[in-house]
């Protein structure tokens, strides 16, 4: 099996050799991903061709910059989607938004959709991921990369990538669906991307290495003098730093004797003016934009205005909404949700969630799912904060005083604060559940997590519901009785102490390996009484 060089070699060699070899073979790799990100942009493949090559002579220009990434593939397609959209005339953009409006209101809700109507949308879905979802996606289904080859770009192992790939795809379905489009999950999203990747045409490759060559040749001396500096070690690229920032200072009394001597005479008149002229244009655009916009938002305000102001005069009588008394559901405040009782349980010592709150969110089971998954990655991901903070000690006098009965051993360990880093895997698994439920759902949701975990910057409450803390706390653990089933423990921090049963299920694996002796003691089966006779 032949192994493709990474992009990174293969651009390494371009800047620093020119090699005209390594640069084809980067176009004739990416072309097709390009031209066929270009196409569902414009819809026109004579401008998607024009777009193509421009995006690899912007490759050409910026590759010093480029040359520690391993892979293109993600820059490709943000660089096309952005030149694209630069292309597109305002005439042009208003007429595809009104046909997408009427196509979507025509299929809404309805089973049987055609391809054509999603193709415009897969790159506002992609550019609604994360950068790392979207790469996984653009490799596996544009550039048809095994699992193997996206875990290598990604950094993890193929079962990795075969579940960052199937998140990927739900959170793709839910764009889709949040814009009236019921698509099937699993090959259905995979068959949409799969349907959007276009081959690009013969001879685009051709055109768009020589157009790349043909830009790259005027890269300026800066330009590889960073590259040189991005792979020299941290102290000579800091040195080089320096000296590139004085550079300046040498030159400075040479420089001011000669634009005095041609009275800056450096350019001609007439290329001033020219780029002056360049300027007002652009400016006079940004202004044209921004003016549409707000005379948008303004005629949107006054309508909205005119309808309260109607309602307010009794001209439009205001909805009367009923209920069906023999419906399933029924209707109640969401602030009665927010009090919820928590959804998270504990099963053979894996996390998961109850069946009230998926009930009372309509949530799907795709989307439960998902949750439970990354529900589950989080507790893991807690658990090894939790080892990497415990040490154990001995016990104090008060801890020893707590036992419940003589000769009872106590072992005890003591947690340093993992508030920074526990508030950043709390931010990334909260994302995740924004992205499958959305903004109302996830934090009604999120409100049932709270006597779990902290679900705020600034909540450091503790309960005995709570397995998840931040703070810097003490827990002592007592021997348990044969058959007990559980351990006591106590929490002591600065302001308090909380005592009580854990279930051996619930106990952190970072306690549970100081702990196995008691653990198999309370698994035992309790000895039977003897009776008296």
């Amino acid at each position: 099996m032949t192994v493709m060089s990474p992009d990174s070699e293969l651009v390494r060699a371009y800047v620093a050799e020119g090699s005209e070899a390594a640069f084809r073979t980067l176009v004739t790799r990416h072309a097709n991903l390009v031209y066929a990100t270009a196409l569902r942009q414009v819809g026109d493949s004579g401008i998607a061709e024009e777009i193509t090559q421009n995006v690899f002579i912007a490759l050409s220009k910026k590759a010093p910059r480029l040359a520690r990434v391993q892979t293109l593939a993600g820059w490709l397609h943000r660089t096309a989607i952005l030149e694209s959209k630069a292309r597109i005339r305002s005439e042009l953009r208003r007429r595809t938004r009104e046909q997408t409006a009427a196509a979507l209101a025509e299929v809404e809700h309805q089973e049987d959709i055609s391809l054509e109507l999603l193709v415009p949308l897969v790159d506002e879905a992609l550019l609604d991921l994360r950068e790392s979802d979207r790469l996984a996606l653009v490799l596996r289904f544009f550039e048809n990369r095994s699992l193997r080859e996206v875990g290598g770009v990604l950094g993890v192992d193929e079962d990795a990538a075969r579940k960052r790939i199937s998140r990927a795809l739900i959170r793709v379905m839910n764009f889709f669906q949040q814009r009236g489009f019921n698509l099937p999950l699993g090959t259905g999203m995979a068959v949409v991307l799969t349907s959007s990747a276009q081959a690009a045409p013969a001879g685009l490759v051709t055109a768009s290495i020589n157009a790349g060559l043909a830009a790259g040749k005027t890269t300026s001396g800066v330009g590889l003098l960073l590259f040189h500096l991005m792979n020299m070690g941290t102290k000579k690229a800091v040195i080089g730093c320096l000296l590139l920032a004085a550079a300046p200072l040498f030159w400075q009394s040479h420089l001011e004797a000669r634009l005095n001597q041609e009275q800056l005479g450096l350019e001609s008149e007439s290329a001033a003016t020219d780029r002056q002229l360049e300027v007002v244009e652009t400016r006079l655009r940004e202004v044209t934009a921004t003016s549409s916009l707000l005379q948008m938002k303004v005629q949107s305000a006054e309508a909205h205005l005119a309808t309260l102001n109607a309602q307010r005069t009794g001209k439009v009588q205001a909805p009367v909404y009923q209920w069906d008394d023999n419906s399933p559901y029924m209707r109640v405040p969401k602030q009665m949700l927010n009090e919820l009782p928590s959804s998270v349980t504990f099963r053979n010592g894996k996390v998961g969630i109850n069946d009230i709150a998926p009930e009372f969110l309509q949530m799907t089971q795709e989307q439960r799912h998902t949750i439970e998954v990354a529900l589950q990655d989080f507790h893991e991901a807690y658990q090894n904060l939790l080892a990497n903070n415990v040490r154990r000690v001995e016990p104090t006098e008060a801890e020893i005083r707590r036992k419940s009965r003589g000769g009872q051993e106590v072992r005890a360990f003591e947690i340093g604060s993992m508030k920074g880093e526990l508030f950043q895997l709390r931010e990334g698994f909260f994302g995740e559940l924004q992205t499958i439920l959305g903004a109302d759902r996830f934090q009604l949701f999120r409100s049932t997590l709270q006597q779990w975990m902290p679900i705020y910057e600034k909540d450091t409450g503790v309960s005995s519901s709570r397995g998840i803390v931040s703070f810097e706390h003490r827990r002592a653990f007592y021997e348990p009785p044969i058959g007990n089933g559980s351990l006591n423990y106590v929490l002591t921090r600065d302001n308090g102490s909380m005592s009580g049963p854990m279930f051996l299920d619930e106990i952190p694996r970072a306690f549970a390996s100081e702990l196995q002796d008691w653990i198999e003691l309370a698994r035992q089966a309790a000895p039977k009484e003897t009776s008296a006779r």
